[in-house]
This record gives C-alpha cells, structure tokens and sequence, in this order.
C-alpha cells in the first residue's frame, strides 16, 4: 500500500521476497521499483491519485533483473470520495511476455 507521498507503508511477504527482504516501509515505491528520485511519467499509482480510478499498465523493471510486470494500482477512498492510499499489485509476467514474443515470429 502506498501513501499520498508515494512512501510504502505496508507490504506483502511476495514483495518483500521480491526486494530480497531489505526495508521497504517507508521507502519511496519509485526509488524501489524505477531506481529513480521522482515517479516516472508513466506512474500508474499517480493516474490512480489524479482519477480516483483504478489504473493498469505492463511495465519493465530493471531494479528487478529486466523482469516484466503487470501492474494494477487501485484507490484507497476517504469518506469524502478522495484518493488516501493505493494499493499497488503486481505480477511477474516475464514468461508470458517471452511467450507473446516466439508467437509473434
């Protein structure tokens, strides 16, 4: 889950696998996930603040060995219809990628 200031403040054990068990909470999730200071502009947890809704988008990360991930940030809402919290997903798809690839040959 993160924050309006796009800090982790609670993470799944997957994820903490995938960051190999160092610190996450409290991190910045685009300096864990892009290795970057600022959200990148293809940020689908901030089109998900900006719209209130959900977002999804297939992505590349180099942070995570080249490895293909689908994404799906969905809004946390306040009792006043604004965006809190999102909660951020996502799924290794590097096989399924490798695979759209050898059928596109």
């Amino acid at each position: 889950i993160i924050d309006r200031h796009y800090r982790i403040v609670k993470a799944n054990l997957a994820m903490k696998k995938m960051f190999n068990f160092q610190k996450v909470l409290g991190k910045f999730c685009f300096s864990m996930f892009h290795d970057s200071d600022v959200p990148p502009h293809t940020c689908v947890a901030r089109d998900a603040f900006v719209t209130g809704k959900k977002q999804r988008s297939r992505m590349q990360f180099e942070s995570l060995g080249d490895r293909w991930f689908s994404i799906q940030a969905s809004p946390i809402k306040d009792e006043n219809e604004q965006v809190t919290q999102i909660v951020y997903s996502i799924s290794d798809i590097t096989d399924v990628i490798a695979a759209e690839n050898l059928n596109k040959k």
